[in-house]
């Protein structure tokens, strides 16, 4: 049997459909995890405030301490108070909002008639109407895309491009698992604006540039930098100088298309400027506050390949998107509007000030993908034309897919963390699904030691029975223990001498006893280790104890650390409790030094 792509989209679709359903579906989660929280919330929260609680001006049902206890804060609160008007301005714009629409007034009906469900727009049947309605939005996207790479590309590559986004990229993810989120729809938007810019430059009529600015309008009502789209139709299919002196000329005597475009554009993004006079009274409300662009200093390094979450460390497929440039180039694939869609957009993208987009760098770039695959496509085809390069690309895009695996099952239901790494995390788990739980000591500590210490000696011991008097110590079946606890945060610093010349590693440990354990990274307590030179801190070491242990943990943990080789006269422990509430003990404090 031939496969075609036909075959290897709706066997795709039929993966995806897979994935959202059973393997993940995140409508079926806890609250911190379910389809509606965090910043889908945010995007949905014009919905139950309009038509629920019926109190778009002031949202109180955000501080409604029953909705706050059953789904928690994240879940419900979006926006701020206005200062000039007094009321709540919700902080993401509302295009989200306009398409989750359907999905929430069939969710509010079944609800409401048919379940013994709050009808309080985020139970259960909220959460999978929304988290289902938005898959099947993603699927269209994909529909549609195929239809635009084969005006461009054989067949065999529409296929090859088609697995390449589904299997090798994050797209996989927002498609199937985060559905809520803005960019499988926003994917589904451009694939959309580009299909009716090729039927618009086959037949320019006022319907096809009418459609082009609704989908631009929905696109900026969804986030406003996508305006950006509309490059997509004034340079489309523009490979040279010639041609686009032709295209200014095309539109400067048919300025009814222009026009029309403009009125699509207007008649969406002039919702959200009306929900703003409406709870504001004014037009236009910067509703980001304090959070911005860095024009002239774009976080490029930093969102590309920072280890936390660079957008390649986690997506490598998309690393041929710019390898592919000069392809796409030499074959003329639509030059003009593929790369100064790409290169404008990335500006943008690397400009914004929160460049990690909350941990998932590469999420922000996922929208743009049916743009940047012809460029991947154009390598594809150019590396099929040298033997050795074609089975170099090959191996390494059969790895790509391989990482884009393991990130997105480890990313919800794996045991290792792929986000907010370090470098030294990074390399020790890369493509590993088990790994010991020590090697997260890597995400805060980058001197760690794996070997066993040879011929170690004992600098410095504490077992507190000489320290009674110390704060947070306290007494505990007759021992004295060092308690961390909400009444107990800082202990005193613990400090000792040695010949820094004899070693080139320092070991701390203590026996650990916990009880619950502190799952707020920010608030975890932790074991610290200082080098100082004239009581001016030269170095430090630390560990947050709750990451490598787990509920009810009795045992003993240790912090690894280098010897700097730069003088210093003093070495001292201490421990922190980093606000945390949860009682947590130490006992037995002992460091030693090896080679």
């Amino acid at each position: 049997m031939k496969i075609t792509s036909s075959f290897v989209l709706w066997s795709s679709m039929i993966f995806i459909v897979l994935v959202g359903f059973f393997y993940y579906p995140r409508w079926e989660q806890r609250p911190g995890e379910a389809t509606i929280s965090f910043d889908v919330a945010g995007y949905y929260s014009y919905l139950p405030a309009s038509f629920i609680y019926k109190d778009l001006k002031h949202c109180n049902y955000t501080q409604d301490k029953s909705l706050i206890n059953k789904y928690n804060r994240e879940t419900i609160d979006a926006g701020f108070i206005h200062q000039p008007s007094g009321n709540y301005v919700l902080k993401y714009s509302s295009g989200q909002a306009l398409l989750m629409s359907p999905y929430f007034f069939i969710a509010h009906y079944i609800t409401t008639h048919f379940t013994q469900y709050p009808a309080d727009g985020f139970s259960l049947p909220y959460q999978r109407g929304i988290g289902i309605g938005m898959l099947l939005y993603g699927l269209i996207g994909l529909y549609y895309l195929r239809k635009v790479l084969l005006h461009y590309f054989p067949d065999w590559l529409v296929s090859v491009a088609i697995i390449t986004l589904v299997l090798g990229t994050n797209y996989l993810n927002y498609i199937a698992i985060d559905t809520g989120m803005t960019h499988s729809v926003l994917f589904t938007i451009y694939t959309l604006i580009m299909y009716r810019t090729i039927l618009f430059y086959k037949n320019p009529n006022l319907k096809n540039a009418l459609s082009i600015g609704l989908l631009i309008g929905l696109a900026t009502l969804i986030r406003p930098t996508e305006i950006i789209a509309l490059l997509l139709p004034i340079l489309w299919d523009i490979n040279s100088i010639q041609a686009l002196k032709e295209r200014i000329i095309f539109f400067w005597r048919h300025l009814q298309y222009p026009i029309m475009t403009g009125v699509g554009i207007v008649a969406f993004v002039s919702i959200q400027l009306i929900y703003w006079k409406l709870v504001s009274g004014d037009w236009i409300v910067y509703s980001y506050q304090n959070q911005g662009f860095s024009w002239f200093h774009p976080h490029v390094y930093a969102y590309t390949l920072e280890y936390r979450c660079g957008w390649l460390r986690l997506c490598p497929m998309m690393l041929f998107a710019f390898l592919g440039i000069y392809p796409l180039i030499k074959f003329k694939k639509n030059t003009f509007a593929i790369l100064g869609f790409f290169a404008i957009n990335f500006y943008i993208v690397t400009a914004w000030d929160i460049w990690d987009y909350g941990g998932t760098g590469g999420r922000a770039m996922v929208q743009s993908y049916p743009i940047l695959i012809f460029c991947i496509a154009s390598l594809i085809l150019w590396v099929q034309e040298y033997r050795i390069l074609k089975w170099i690309f090959y191996a390494l895009y059969a790895l790509c897919i391989y990482i884009n695996i393991w990130w997105t099952h480890n990313a919800h239901r794996g045991s290792v963390q792929v986000m907010d790494m370090s470098n030294q995390y990074y390399w020790a788990v890369l493509g590993k699904w088990q790994v010991p739980l020590e090697t997260k000591k890597h995400l805060d500590n980058k001197d760690i030691f794996w070997g066993t210490p040879q011929n170690s000696q004992l600098l410095y011991a504490n077992d507190f029975e000489q320290d009674s008097t110390g704060n947070c110590i306290q007494k505990d079946n007759n021992n004295h223990v060092l308690v961390l606890d909400q009444d107990h945060q800082n202990s005193k610093e613990y400090g000792f001498t040695f010949d820094r010349h004899r070693y080139t590693w320092l070991r701390a440990s203590s026996y650990v006893v916990c009880g619950q354990k502190e799952w707020n990274v920010w608030e975890m307590a932790q074991i610290k280790i200082a080098f100082f030179n004239k009581k001016i801190q030269i170095k430090d070491n630390f560990i947050r104890v709750y990451r490598v242990i787990e509920d009810g943990f009795h045992g003993t943990v240790y912090l690894d650390a280098r010897v700097p080789e730069e003088a210093f006269d003093a070495v001292r422990i201490s421990f922190y409790n980093a606000g945390g509430k949860k009682k947590i003990s130490f006992d037995s404090v002992r460091v030693i030094g090896f080679n």
